[in-house]
């Protein structure tokens, strides 16, 4: 007869505790990784103060150029060019709760963990969710106040129906989480449908769903034909915030990716499109996005981000309002028990929608 396991000798259960491991707790998270939050609003956020942020356009030129000859009297002439598209802060927050009453059990060398700390661990995981999957999606509405401008949104899909592996400036719609469309630019006129507004569409193209070297052709091609050089003379300051190219798509085309690359000969280097000996497109970072996963167009987007900036509006202490941490407030119909917020408001603007990049997705079929 085998003898009893330990956790059958009653003796010993009653007698003797587990080993316990104090503060320390195992942490997880829904994604592995937060890189559209990370790229694209914590880094070179921007404060701002007033209503929204209004960013200035010209979308055409004036044709007045012209040869001429040597006695030629010519007419002067002049167009209003200029136009404006503005972008608001989405508002965002979560809430620690605190009780003097838990709080007091929760302390001593009874203690295991920090409650506290568990709190905060989850409302910031709550947060950056928010933040990843808004980035990963398009705003509820047109002028959406309580959505993030996410990259669907600004590097828009082509139309339903539309297959297009070469490519082109086409993307102009975008559709919002309601189910509407718009080929407006938020809190603007601007209609990107409009011949005279078509440089304010973006490079799109459409791929069949798997890494293969069509894919690869419509790449080269979308990289090649979206990199836009600013005329030497003449710079516009706005025009860029921080540099650094990224392309943006789910873990399944990555995959695709390297399984394309690792069965090509070896003098790639580990790149379909050799530059620096990695799993790469051109040398450019590939980022996988997790959020990507569910979403049935399997974008990716090519971004380059000097033509991208968060803007953060300027709280009245002068620090930005991301992740901040309030004081705690007490709740005035019971003493015991007392709130910290964490508050944020944030959006993201595209300061050139003709230079910021592309979208390479499959083909939306109409239902």
């Amino acid at each position: 007869m085998p003898s009893p396991t330990m956790d059958l000798i009653t003796d010993l259960n009653e007698s003797t505790l587990p080993s316990l491991r104090k503060n320390v707790m195992m942490i997880t998270q829904e994604y592995d990784d937060y890189p559209l939050t990370k790229y694209f609003l914590e880094r070179g956020q921007k404060a701002f103060t007033g209503t929204r942020e209004q960013v200035q356009c010209r979308l055409s030129n004036s044709g007045t150029a012209k040869f001429v000859g040597p006695y030629e009297v010519r007419s002067v002439s002049h167009k209003n060019l200029i136009q404006h598209y503005e972008q608001d802060a989405c508002p965002f927050d979560d809430q620690i709760i605190i009780s003097k009453l838990v709080n007091e059990r929760n302390a001593g060398k009874e203690k295991i963990v920090d409650m506290l700390m568990t709190q905060m661990d989850d409302k910031f995981e709550n947060l950056y969710n928010l933040c990843e999957e808004g980035m990963a999606s398009a705003p509820y509405t047109h002028n959406d106040t309580q959505s993030l401008w996410g990259l669907p949104a600004m590097l828009p899909y082509l139309d339903d129906d539309v297959v297009d592996p070469i490519g082109g400036y086409n993307a102009m719609t975008t559709r919002y989480g309601d189910g509407s469309t718009s080929t407006l630019l938020p809190y603007s006129t601007i209609d990107r449908s409009l011949t005279k507004n078509r440089r304010a569409r973006t490079m799109a193209a459409t791929h069949g769903g798997v890494f293969d070297p069509v894919l690869n052709d419509t790449l080269r091609r979308l990289l090649t034909r979206s990199n836009f050089k600013t005329l030497t003379k003449y710079k516009v300051k706005m025009d860029q915030a921080s540099g650094g190219d990224r392309i943006y798509t789910s873990h399944e085309l990555v995959d695709g990716l390297e399984s394309y690359t690792e069965s090509a000969p070896d003098d790639w280097k580990g790149d379909s499109q050799p530059s620096k000996g990695m799993v790469a497109i051109r040398g450019i970072d590939i980022q996988r996005v997790a959020a990507f996963g569910d979403l049935t167009e399997m974008p990716i987007f090519g971004v380059r981000h000097r033509f991208f900036q968060a803007i953060v509006p300027k709280m009245e202490n002068g620090k930005k309002r991301w992740m901040h941490i309030n004081d705690a407030m007490q709740e005035p119909r019971n003493p015991n028990i007392s709130y910290i917020n964490i508050d944020n408001s944030i959006n993201t603007v595209c300061l050139n929608f003709q230079r910021a990049g592309f979208n390479c997705h499959k083909p939306i079929l109409s239902s």
